[in-house]
């Protein structure tokens, strides 16, 4: 039986690898590409081409948004980024992807989202993509956030409300809970930017976007495949795997079936 200690389990980075990597990219990474054009940075490239900016990315994970970044700005960009994330792992990672690639401009280090080591004022633009709801103390994250970004400098967030597995799981195991992180002000559209506002952002600033990601699985196995991959806490459960296999199968079949990741793009300027 399950106790729902599971509600909500990141991968073990000690082994996470390219199939791991994969598998959460491909959901994570079209909101990437969302959130760095809700932002603006591409557009204040574009209307001042010389403009050195200053970007930290933090819960970078191995550097997802960074890359989407990199790869949308012009060559000549004077962007210079500093991806940070807790996982020395994901560091490590996030290095040698950035290295391959060949970027300029950009470094990986282990990073505290919230005790940041910089000083005030001295970013354009702060991101966090996907993590901040995962973060010990989120309005302890969005404080620091914000301190490091020079006044009109944006807040960038990404956050999900409803992951697409979570639906099947509560239908094959009605007592399990909606994970506190989906729970959170900042995942709700309803007050996502009044949180944004109290920690600091100028209220005429603020923007949202949904966010949907529609993820094809070629049947039941690839979806527990992808989720053993990204979400391994939870399908622990045999019980409630075998329960979860029938609600997939009465729903779509044994063929070919999509489910879509819901949350937000949260952008605001420092006040």
């Amino acid at each position: 039986m399950s106790t729902h200690d599971d509600t909500i389990k990141t991968p073990a980075f000690d082994t996470f690898g390219n199939d791991e990597l994969a598998a959460m990219e491909g959901i994570t990474g079209p909101p990437a590409d969302q959130l760095v054009r809700l932002c603006g940075i591409l557009d204040a490239v574009a209307a001042e081409p010389g403009t050195e900016l200053a970007v930290l990315e933090n819960a970078a994970g191995a550097g997802i948004l960074t890359l989407k970044l990199k790869a949308q700005l012009p060559g000549d960009a004077k962007v210079k980024v500093v991806a940070g994330d807790v996982e020395r792992t994901m560091i490590d990672l996030a290095t040698l992807r950035f290295k391959t690639a060949g970027l300029d401009g950009v470094r990986a280090q282990v990073i505290d989202g919230t005790a940041i080591p910089f000083a005030d004022d001295s970013f354009d633009y702060s991101f966090i993509h996907f993590g901040i709801q995962l973060y010990p103390d989120p309005a302890k994250g969005l404080s620091e956030s914000l301190r490091i970004l020079r006044r009109g400098g944006t807040l960038a967030l990404t956050t999900w409300h409803t992951p697409g597995f979570l639906p099947l799981l509560q239908q094959a195991d009605p007592s399990f809970p909606t994970p506190p992180p989906m729970r959170h002000p900042l995942a709700l559209r309803s007050t996502a930017a009044s949180v944004l506002v109290d920690a600091g952002c100028a209220p005429d600033s603020v923007a949202i976007e949904d966010v949907c990601v529609r993820v094809p699985f070629e049947g039941v196995d690839a979806f527990f495949e992808l989720m053993r991959k990204g979400m391994k806490g939870l399908v622990t459960d045999e019980e409630r795997n075998g329960r979860m296999r029938r609600v997939i199968e009465e729903t779509y079949g044994d063929g070919p079936f999509a489910l879509e990741w819901l949350g937000l793009a949260i952008v605001g300027r420092k006040a």
